[in-house]
């Protein structure tokens, strides 16, 4: 039975009732409460080291433990000692749901040292949900973000598909790719908090380096994590990834050819059954299909909580 130290944390609190420590302090507190409202949109609380790294203002380990204790304290957040949410009821959720997460993390590693066997893989990475240990079901996918040679990403979309229908009865359970990247081209066209958060929460199965280029290539997340942003640049400069070392491999005039047939076939197929719907984005480079995607909501939830139910 978790112990649950708060007796309030109702939403509809003022921050200035809270006494603050230091003159940085009312501003950590407004950072918190926002994190931990993006994350209430899952019904996932969040410890204090995801706190540090979800966070939209730059803070010390030491000043983010006195901000929580204090809010605690206060009855403004709840916790079970472990984590910290807005909903007592969302602490025993995630409590109940860690074994069945961390199942799906062992299995989507497994899955992704499959994807990354595929020709002209570059890098394999858990996303989604698995990734941010907020697997509510065990019928929930397991979601994949894959990094592809320049010049081969339709090519090998179309092989890991064909895998897929053949072999795994196109099942996506356990192998959801849902966003695949060249790996001359990095940088994400959308700038928000939603982006930020899912290249921050991306889980390295094959190649870690591939996955710093990324995150130094989308410098903009910054603005929005800083924590994890400058902890990432500041650790991982010597895992730079080249992708020029790999872009001249496997070019040929056949093989060209052959993967701009497969974009047009897609290009084509996905404008016939979907139409103009933004969360599917094809280009020579991207390959994003997210018929479920809760972005817009989840955006929405963020804004109305920030501006109408603290006035701010």
């Amino acid at each position: 039975m978790l112990e649950i130290r708060s007796t309030i944390g109702k939403l509809g609190y003022k921050c200035n009732n809270i006494k603050f420590f230091s003159k940085n302090m009312g501003e950590y507190y407004h950072h918190i409460l926002k994190c931990l409202n993006y994350f209430s949109f899952f019904q996932h609380p969040l410890c204090r080291e995801e706190l540090h790294k979800y966070l939209g203002v730059s803070i010390g380990e030491k000043d983010l433990s006195i901000a929580l204790d204090n809010m605690v304290g206060k009855g403004v957040i709840f916790s079970d000692g472990k984590r910290y949410g807005l909903q007592e009821e969302h602490l025993y959720l995630r409590s109940g749901n860690e074994k069945l997460n961390q199942r799906k993390l062992i299995i989507g590693k497994l899955v992704g040292r499959l994807i990354a066997l595929f020709p002209y893989v570059r890098g394999v990475y858990i996303s989604g949900s698995v990734s941010k240990m907020g697997v509510k079901d065990s019928s929930d996918d397991i979601d994949f973000f894959v990094i592809t040679s320049p010049g081969r990403l339709w090519v090998t979309r179309f092989l890991l598909m064909i895998f897929k229908k053949v072999f795994l009865l196109n099942s996506k359970k356990y192998f959801c790719i849902n966003f695949y990247k060249s790996a001359d081209d990095l940088k994400m066209t959308k700038h928000n908090i939603y982006i930020a958060t899912e290249i921050a929460s991306l889980i390295p199965v094959y190649n870690r380096g591939l996955l710093h280029e990324l995150i130094f290539e989308n410098s903009w997340v910054d603005d929005f994590l800083p924590n994890f942003y400058r902890f990432e640049s500041a650790q991982n400069k010597s895992m730079r990834f080249n992708p020029l070392k790999v872009s001249g491999l496997y070019r040929n005039a056949m093989a060209d050819a052959i993967e701009r047939l497969v974009f047009q076939i897609y290009q084509k197929h996905t404008l016939k059954v979907y139409g103009h719907n933004p969360n599917f984005y094809l280009d020579e480079r991207t390959a994003a299909h997210f018929p479920d995607s809760p972005e817009e909501k989840l955006l929405q939830h963020y804004r109305q909580f920030q501006f109408e139910s603290f006035g701010i």
